[in-house]
């Protein structure tokens, strides 16, 4: 069965209006007669960005818990926490581990508060393992976040 093919009208277009709408995302609208198109920014992270959400985001907020990627595969967990450290003394490190030499190549790091997550975000932003010869930056995004009361 071949898919319906709808006649060409002033309300829609008959060449991939679907497609004009993936990227960049536009909202298209019309008021009185006069068209025009507005730049919308993404609802969530897609995980795609070469060092992960920017700390200037509005999904950090709230959040106490950081997953962080692309760490090299023979890492040891003190030089993550030496990474750390500087910032806060007081974190939870969750470290995967492959077998006892390998990391999976991520952490998660838990503080108490989101102002102390804040500022790790901004140390940790493109950032790399400064004991190791990897020139990928770490990946960060939230792997959380606590809403208040509504």
């Amino acid at each position: 069965m071949s898919p319906v093919q709808l006649p060409s009208s002033k309300f829609w277009s008959d060449v991939g209006a679907w497609e004009s709408l993936k990227e960049p995302m536009k909202v298209h609208s019309c008021l009185l007669g006069c068209h025009f198109a507005l730049d919308v920014p993404p609802l969530s992270w897609d995980g795609t960005s070469e060092h992960g959400l920017h700390p200037s985001s509005g999904l950090w907020q709230g959040v106490t818990k950081m997953m962080i990627r692309n760490i090299p595969s023979r890492c040891q967990r003190m030089e993550v926490e030496q990474l750390i450290q500087p910032i806060t003394r007081d974190f939870k490190l969750e470290w995967p581990k492959l077998s006892s030499s390998k990391c999976k190549g991520y952490a998660f790091v838990e503080v108490e508060s989101p102002a102390i997550m804040q500022r790790l975000v901004y140390a940790l932003w493109q950032a790399n393992v400064p004991t190791r010869q990897s020139k990928k930056p770490l990946q960060i995004c939230p792997a959380n976040a606590q809403h208040g009361p509504p």
